[in-house]
């Protein structure tokens, strides 16, 4: 493919050029990623059983600034998955229309180490983002580094129409994990990492409330009912 470099032979026995091409159309479990960039964009994975993403660490880099055509959204869209990514570092990738910079999960067990993130933003979980709608799925993120990210959700604007009243809220500006009863953050750094909100005078709520809310500049985690079985162990 002269836009991609993919192969249209590329199975398991060939190289991939693009992880979306592995990934999608072969569909194998493991991803081997070479050193050097990868600048593609959003990787969709959905209803896959299992799938390991590894990288050189250090080595492999996936730099959003540097995609192909001038696109935002997350590095990787996960979606009713079991994925484990190591030895990666994401950079400059935004997601400011949702959740989750560099790693977007939804109904999806993920597992993350020795990877770093540097400089990106989604409206929550400037880095990743884990959302749940109940249990038998977990968040782990180990000996991974978080450096200059941001959750800017209420920087935005407030929730237009019918969505007026509620808040401009934003939460972690590294990690936000929203109803996922299993989370594990250890062996990680965190640096210069933020969750900002406000909200902006023009907007339609400003006439309602000026309170916004904002929470865990490096780690948050949410739930809006029964969280008893809740287990958060970091270190």
């Amino acid at each position: 493919d002269s836009r991609t470099g993919d192969d249209s032979r590329c199975d398991t026995t060939l190289i991939c050029r693009t992880i979306a091409h592995a990934v999608q159309l072969v569909g194998v479990s493991h991803v081997n990623l070479s050193a050097g960039v990868f600048k593609e964009s959003t990787v969709s994975i959905d209803n896959i059983v299992s799938l390991v993403i590894s990288g050189v660490p250090s080595s492999t880099f996936f730099d959003c600034s540097r995609r192909l055509e001038p696109t935002t959204g997350a590095a990787f869209n996960i979606n009713n998955s079991t994925v484990t990514i190591t030895g990666v570092t994401f950079q400059h990738c935004s997601n400011a229309s949702g959740n989750g910079g560099a790693v977007s999960a939804v109904d999806s067990s993920v597992a993350v180490s020795q990877c770093s993130f540097v400089n990106c933003s989604a409206a929550s979980g400037g880095a990743m983002s884990a959302t749940g709608r109940g249990g038998g799925v977990f968040l782990r993120v180990e000996n991974s580094n978080f450096s200059g990210n941001s959750a800017v959700g209420g920087l935005i604007g407030c929730p237009p129409g019918s969505h007026s009243s509620e808040p401009c809220s934003t939460w972690g500006g590294a990690i936000a994990a929203f109803e996922i009863l299993n989370v594990s953050v250890t062996g990680c750094s965190m640096t210069d990492n933020t969750a900002v909100a406000n909200v902006p005078v023009t907007s339609q709520q400003s006439t309602l409330s000026r309170n916004a809310v904002a929470g865990g500049g490096c780690v948050s985690v949410l739930f809006r009912g029964n969280c008893s079985a809740f287990v958060l162990h970091m270190s």
